[in-house]
Parts: structure tokens; C-alpha cells; sequence
């Protein structure tokens, strides 16, 4: 997905009933800290793009009003430009697949685009994947 997208990475967090957004991987080091720095922080692109059911692109995440967003900018460095595009299942949100690259970038409408169906792309595969465990669950110990 990050060669599709053209960007250094792409990560995933995905929702948990009460504790909110959680992390559940990224394509690099760099990736996965940036989504455990949205999960600590409770805010950042990914909750806010959940939160409106459309993609939030963040230029530069060391720019963003607020101390939130300061502290996240510390903690995801390098990562400083974010495109969060929210995830798809059943009619409903469940999570947002984040784009990043470690420089500020203006993010187009095609990279946008590109990201929301990388997006579908991703819920089509948390299917596959649940269907695959649920075949391989024989209810043995």
C-alpha cells in the first residue's frame, strides 16, 4: 500500500467498543509509533477522520494547533504529514488506515482518492482474514 500510495508508510487503527481507537500495525518502525502516539494521545488524524466519516489530511503534524498535537508531533518523529482516510465495514466506520511520510507534503486529491480505496481495499481483507479464522476455528483445544 505505501508503493500504491507513493508515501513512506501506511498504518492501521482500528476500533475497540470503549477504549477507542486502537493500534494494529504499520509498514515500518516509524508507522506503528505514530499509531501508538494517536492511541496514548487520544487525538490525531485517525480519530478525527472516524469521527467525521472522511478523510483528514494533516501537512505537517509539528504545525497543528493545540499541545495534543504537539506532544503527538513529538512522539511519531520522524512522521510529520498524515493522511487518515476512514475504514469501511457494514455500512459503519471501524477504523482509519493512516498514510505518512517523515517531510510535510500538501496532500492531493488523487493521494486522497488513492487512500480511500486502499481503505476498501483493507476492510475487503479484515473480512477475508476473519472468514479464514473463523474456518480455521474447529472448536478443538
Amino acid at each position: 500500500m505505501a508503493v500504491i500510495s507513493r508515501t513512506d508508510g501506511v498504518a492501521l487503527m482500528l476500533a475497540a467498543d470503549a477504549s477507542g481507537l486502537r493500534a494494529v500495525g504499520g509498514s515500518t518502525a516509524e508507522g506503528l509509533e505514530l499509531e501508538y502516539a494517536q492511541q496514548a494521545e487520544q487525538l490525531g488524524p485517525a480519530h478525527e477522520s472516524v469521527a467525521a466519516d472522511h478523510p483528514v489530511a494533516v501537512e505537517d503534524l509539528g504545525r497543528e494547533s493545540g499541545a495534543g498535537y504537539a506532544r503527538l508531533a513529538r512522539r511519531a518523529a520522524p512522521v510529520r504529514a498524515v493522511l487518515s482516510v476512514p475504514v469501511h465495514l457494514d455500512g459503519g466506520v471501524i477504523g482509519a488506515l493512516n498514510f505518512y511520510r517523515c517531510a510535510p507534503c500538501t496532500w492531493t486529491r488523487n493521494q486522497i482518492t488513492v487512500g480511500e480505496h486502499l481503505a476498501e481495499t483493507a476492510a475487503e481483507l479484515l473480512v477475508r482474514l476473519a472468514a479464514h479464522t473463523a474456518s480455521d476455528d474447529h472448536g478443538w483445544p
